[in-house]
């Protein structure tokens, strides 16, 4: 029963004041909408204007009115074209600011669910897709022991390099209020169900309840300043501007990682401890103690007392068991922030020097934060403990270095020593940042002028060498706990980050290193290179290699001011490169040779190194290049050839040698994703990387048996892949790595600048470290699939048919729609505003034009993706099943067919065992036989015939051409003949068998949810019919592909599993028909001859449109 009104209602407190709740940032935006659209409001009319919150909610009702029941379509476009476009964009920047919330509201959610369990497995815990690190651990070492167990776990790393393809045009300042506010909420959650389990009537509920309530305001304080702030960048994002952003992250990334590194360390000790006891407890007398003692232990279930129960009872049987150490890096990290050179004009020497620099003094002054903490922390006394002898000497060693400096405490050693650390570190700072004020923008080398002498640290070894001393010290000192606690996390910091921050990967097309390479040549007079272009590749090659294996092969740097401004700077960046590693031999990553399409371009790049001394050759042998080259494979027939030229490049001695005895036997390929959706299809792409994978991991056994050399070879695989679903990705990160047919043990992965943006906190840093992690070194225990062969076959079958088509839409030749395609994005799409809203550094497209031979990948993508088009992301696809059906689904009348086709070899062709299958109408065995023995020109026979033009270019396509292309086809028509079965069945034994093949299919689900032609028809309202039947040829293909998907997985529709947010919701539609409606304005202006003023504010507009509905998609390109 309610109360009476009256004055003791309010005068007599009874309630308890509780801790106010954010049911999600989404609401508390909501409440905290200001009453008018913008700050220009009271200029306007008001009451045609309403509030915000009116505007908005109106406007979201109707796209919700139509999304539920398809009316009213025009209503909502008609309102939204009628509206002011200042209002409109006024709404764009409300509903950018609640996607944004959203996405931190399920970030923050997901980090406070527990993981789940496996439905196959209810005892196996996962991490999202992946595997716990631990269960994977106890896996091997089940498997092979504790031997091998070691090795693998030292050969198990990850090289994760930040690639610098930032998508975003939100300006830093916006970039960090996101970062707090993630930090906040996270905060905010955690303590808000920390409290509710406290009385509310104990002073530490009042005191934690105003901490809560204050970290509530907080977070409002940052909404508010995030609306208030200016939320895009007015001019071109410098590359400066872009190396300092993944800077800023390398803040988070040292915060996170070394407890995380604690973490896995940890679970590898408890791995091992608890696999000697599944054997020891085989025992009887091991049982007996283990009992023993945990009759004696309360609450001996619990994990981490299980633990110590195992140890205990070795320990007390007097049995010595030492677990393995982890003793290499387990993650590195690399950057191609200062040495990506592909299509970006603006990355040169002065810039590369610059970053090594500023790497350097970013590191340092990190770590010199560190100490300056410890110095505080770090006070043990001689008064009650001793340190140990190294430590003094090392204390008395340095305090002659610096006789100025007082003792804090002749009794505090360990703060003693901190404090002499710390000023080694002010003095090789103050040396680093002297060498970069007086230098400037150069391309003289930096880097080797910043070695401090003794009063500093040349290098990070002599830092970790002190901090050891003192760990070591600590550890034998009864200070094990402040050990761990305080010094480890700076020594695994720097025994990771070491001086260097990031090792810099050097990045550039191989036109441009061999035009460096024959500038160079040309002026200092080598005649072996004249007329070089005019040559075979063999001759080529020997050239090359003759120019290795040379005895005497100066390099003279003054001949560099007669070389075109592109080969000059190209050399000047090797001889940063070249100081760069030498004064830190970490500071320099891998050598990458963009668009790699021959050994020629390998044998390139090592001869610049050779000439700027970072490859040294004694007697035609190379005796020092520490330094890895790789040929990054990113279109379809590069990857293709991949395996081919790698093989040829080993069949070089002075290659071979090298990578022998220079490089420990590693050899890294890189594959391109990117690229190769963008000029093949995502089908074709899919197949074509996993085709190669497995060819190349089989010529890794191949070549170790053909040379038997020590150390063995072992390949990298080097994945250049992309965030999103039509650049290879599926938005998850681990599925991606167990998806993978073959890994190898050491990777490296490229992880795009935006993604890493998405590490808004420690907490989420380390999920992803751990989710990449796990999932790696459970790749590395995934068998190949039961008939892999079988199943490989017929995904690259498929993926060629699909990249057949898929040239069909994109280029011109051939008849191909390439020019009407280009045309509608050029026109309709945000493509041609791309370059100016400052989304990166690197211009959009390698020429100056766009086509899909020019265009960079993630641009092309992210167009297609803001007009819901998505075609890159599945086009092909059904035409592939479709078609490669069609010819597969009667095997021996397709092979009676090709059998006609070959007539006179057939009669003239004396196998025996092809007359008894002819003569036992097995025509599919006999079509079998005698291709794999005809000596012809297939080709040539396939075109003087009336054979199907289109099958006779998808056998064409295959590497080794028709005949290659034929035999394939023949296996694969025995297949089905043999198996008595039919395409389906194959493809859904597939979808549920091999694992590329599954997560292919799935990436194409999730791009047909994406695609959405009703989006993409708000952009096409002044389009052609031209131009309009060719997005109804590419939605046909989505529907195709869509029926063969639901056909393949067995449903009845397509279900969104990858893409966590809602890719169609009101909000959505709205910003896509706001968005059709600025493009429209801005080509209706520039017709009327608008002023620059004018079409510049709808460019804003644009540009803002861009930014949000590439978050709500959950990415951009």
């Amino acid at each position: 029963m309610q109360e009476p009104v009256n004055e003791d209602l309010f005068l007599n407190v009874r309630e308890v004041i509780i801790t106010k709740p954010i049911p999600s940032l989404v609401h508390l935006w909501y409440h905290m909408m200001p009453d008018q659209l913008l700050h220009w409001s009271h200029n306007r009319n008001a009451k045609s204007m309403g509030t915000l919150q009116t505007q908005l909610a109106e406007l979201v009702q109707q796209a919700q009115h139509f999304l539920w029941y398809g009316e009213n379509k025009e209503a909502i476009t008609q309102k939204v074209f009628e509206e002011d476009p200042l209002i409109l964009y006024g709404i764009v920047r409300a509903l950018h600011l609640q996607i944004r919330l959203e996405e931190i509201d399920q970030t923050v959610n997901d980090l406070l669910v527990p993981p789940v369990a496996d439905n196959r497995t209810a005892d196996k815990i996962k991490i999202g897709n992946a595997p716990l690190v631990l269960d994977t651990f106890l896996d091997y070492l089940t498997k092979h022991g504790v031997k091998e167990y070691s090795k693998w776990l030292n050969s198990c790393s990850l090289r994760l390099i930040s690639t610098v393809h930032p998508n975003e045009t939100e300006r830093n300042s916006n970039l960090r209020h996101w970062a707090s506010l993630s930090d906040k909420y996270l905060e905010w959650k955690k303590d808000f169900a920390s409290i509710q389990t406290l009385p509310t009537t104990t002073r530490i509920y009042r005191a934690r309840r105003e901490e809560t309530n204050q970290l509530r305001r907080a977070i409002k304080a940052e909404v508010e300043a995030i609306w208030q702030s200016d939320q895009m960048r007015t001019t071109p994002i410098l590359v400066e501007a872009e190396a300092k952003r993944v800077m800023e992250r390398s803040n988070i990334i040292m915060d996170s990682y070394p407890q995380w590194v604690k973490l896995v360390k940890s679970l590898n000790k408890e791995a091992f401890w608890r696999y000697e006891a599944s054997l020891a407890c085989k025992d009887k007398a091991w049982r007996s103690k283990y009992t023993e003692l945990r009759n004696n232990m309360v609450d001996n279930s619990l994990r981490y007392k299980k633990l110590a129960l195992i140890k205990a009872t070795f320990k007390a049987l007097n049995i010595k068991k030492k677990p393995p150490r982890i003793i290499n890096p387990i993650i590195e990290f690399s950057t191609w922030k200062g040495g990506d050179r592909d299509g970006n004009p603006f990355v040169t020497a002065s810039f590369s020097n610059e970053v090594f620099v500023d790497h350097k003094i970013f590191v340092l002054e990190k770590y010199q934060q560190m100490v300056s903490v410890l110095l505080d922390s770090l006070t043990p006394s001689s008064h009650h403990v001793a340190c140990s002898p190294d430590l003094a000497g090392s204390l008395r060693d340095d305090k002659h270095l610096f006789p100025y400096i007082p003792s804090i405490k002749p009794t505090e050693t360990y703060r003693n020593k901190l404090r002499l650390m710390s000023e080694k570190l002010e003095n090789t700072i103050y040396m680093v940042k002297e060498v970069k004020k007086k230098a400037g923008a150069t391309v003289k080398p930096l880097l080797g002028q910043s070695l401090p002498g003794p009063t500093g640290y040349g290098h990070a070894k002599e830092f970790e060498s002190d901090l050891i001393f003192i760990y070591d010290s600590l550890v034998d000192h009864a200070g094990k706990s402040q050990a761990r606690s305080l010094i480890q996390d700076l020594i695994i910091l720097v025994s990771t980050f070491g001086f260097h921050l990031n090792s810099v990967d050097f990045r550039q097309v191989s036109t441009k290193n061999l035009s460096t390479l024959q500038d160079y040549f040309a002026v200092s007079g080598v005649k072996e290179m004249d007329q070089f272009s005019s040559k075979s590749d063999s001759e080529k090659r020997q050239i090359l290699v003759n120019l290795l294996s040379r005895g005497e092969l100066e390099f003279d740097p003054f001949l560099l001011s007669n070389l075109s401004s592109i080969s000059a700077d190209t050399f000047y960046s090797f001889i940063v490169f070249a100081d760069a590693a030498k004064a830190d031999s970490n500071a320099v990553g891998k050598f990458i040779i963009s668009m790699c399409s021959g050994v020629n371009d390998i044998l390139v790049i090592l001869l610049l190194l050779r000439l700027v001394g970072m490859l040294v050759v004694e007697n035609g042998k190379i005796v020092s290049c520490p330094f890895d080259v790789t040929g990054l494979f990113e279109t379809i027939p590069d990857m293709k050839n991949a395996p081919t030229i790698i093989t040829e490049l080993l069949e070089i001695d002075i290659v071979r040698d090298y990578i022998v005895n220079q490089r420990g036997g590693y050899l890294t390929v890189m594959l391109g994703y990117s690229d190769s959706v963008r000029d093949g299809s995502s089908l074709a792409s899919d197949s074509q990387i996993n085709a190669t994978s497995l060819l190349l991991k089989n010529l890794e056994k191949e070549l170790n048996n053909k040379y038997q050399t020590t150390p063995p070879f072992e390949l990298i695989f080097y994945r250049g892949r992309g965030d999103t679903i039509p650049r290879g990705f599926g938005g998850s990160i681990d599925a991606a790595v167990l998806a993978q047919v073959v890994t190898t043990p050491r990777e490296d992965h490229t992880e795009q600048n935006r993604y890493l943006r998405r590490y808004f906190s420690i907490s989420s840093a380390t999920e992803h470290y751990h989710k990449i992690y796990s999932a790696h070194i459970g790749s590395q225990l995934q068998a190949l699939p039961p008939n892999t062969d079988l199943y490989q076959r017929f995904f690259n079958f498929f993926g060629l048919i699909s990249n057949l088509h898929y040239n069909s839409l994109v280029k011109t030749q051939d008849g191909g729609k390439g020019e009407v395609f280009f045309r509608i994005l050029n026109t309709y799409s945000i493509l041609p505003h791309l370059a100016k809203s400052h989304f990166a550094s690197r211009p959009v497209a390698r020429a100056n034009k766009y086509d899909i031979d020019s265009i960079r990948a993630i641009p092309f993508v992210m167009v297609l993706a803001q007009i819901r088009e998505f075609s890159s992301a599945f086009y092909g696809t059904g035409t592939a099943f479709q078609v490669g059906s069609d010819y597969l689904s009667d095997a021996t009348s397709t092979a009676k067919k090709l059998l006609k086709i070959f007539s006179t070899e057939v009669s003239e062709f004396e196998l025996q065992e092809f007359k008894d299958l002819k003569k036992n109408k097995n025509s599919v065995a006999a079509f079998c036989r005698l291709i794999e023995h005809l000596e012809i020109d297939v080709e040539s026979t396939l075109a003087s015939t009336e054979v199907d033009e289109y099958l006779r270019k998808i056998l064409n396509l295959y590497p080794g051409g028709a005949k290659a292309g034929c035999n394939a086809l023949s296996v694969l028509l025995l297949d089905l003949d043999e198996r008595k079965t039919n395409v389906l069945s194959i493809l859904r034994e597939m979808f549920a068998n091999y694992r590329p093949f599954s997560y292919s299919i799935s990436n194409k689900e999730s791009s047909l949810l994406i695609r959405n032609k009703q989006v993409t028809d708000l952009y096409l309202v002044d389009a052609t019919e031209e131009e309009k039947a060719v997005i109804e040829d590419t939605e046909r293909e989505a529907n195709l592909t869509k029926e063969w998907i639901l056909k393949i997985m067995g449903q009845d529709k397509l279900v969104n599993k990858n893409v966590k947010k809602s890719v169609f919701s009101p909000e959505m539609f709205l910003l896509h028909c706001i968005q059709s409606r600025f493009l429209k304005l801005y080509r209706d202006m520039k017709k009327e001859g608008a002023s620059f003023q004018e079409l510049n504010k709808v460019e804003t507009y644009i540009q803002l449109t861009i930014l949000a509905i590439s978050e709500g998609l959950g990415f951009g390109g």
